[in-house]
């Protein structure tokens, strides 16, 4: 019987060795159940480490792009959200990204307005390089 939650590497060998264990357990057979929690962590690497090795395998013949895809898949990376600025324009300000734009500008100065200037009185040249206004925050 598979379930939906399985790991890709479980086989039928090792449901029937989870229904042995649950068996040995519900009976109260203390011994034979540890038995079978040790010969499970055994079958467990066995097949985790074929599984994957099989996969990388594969991989070898493999394309780039679908090599990366699987290397991914098996490391759980996760994509951050897709959300683009634009969907977020559209749930927030109907569609308007300069309306996002302002919004985003205000908690930025909400945040610092409780913030201290710097004291000028350090001697440093600062360059215009690093000085901005607000309409060049804004655009």
């Amino acid at each position: 019987m598979y379930h939906s939650t399985d790991k890709p590497w479980v086989t039928d060998q090792f449901r029937r060795l989870i229904r042995g264990r649950q068996n040995e357990l519900k009976n109260g057979q203390v011994e034979r159940y540890r038995t079978y929690c040790n010969k499970m962590q055994r079958v467990t690497k066995y097949l985790r480490r074929k599984f994957y090795a099989t996969k990388i395998d594969n991989l070898r013949n493999s394309d780039q792009r679908h090599w990366w895809r699987s290397v991914k898949q098996i490391t759980g990376f996760r994509r951050p959200s897709t959300q683009s600025l634009q969907s977020l324009a559209n749930h927030l300000h109907n569609g308007d990204l300069h309306e996002l734009a302002s919004s985003i500008n205000q908690v930025f100065q909400q945040v610092a307005a409780d913030l201290q200037p710097l004291a000028n009185d350090t001697g440093h040249h600062r360059p215009s390089l690093f000085l901005t206004s607000s309409w060049l925050t804004l655009r």
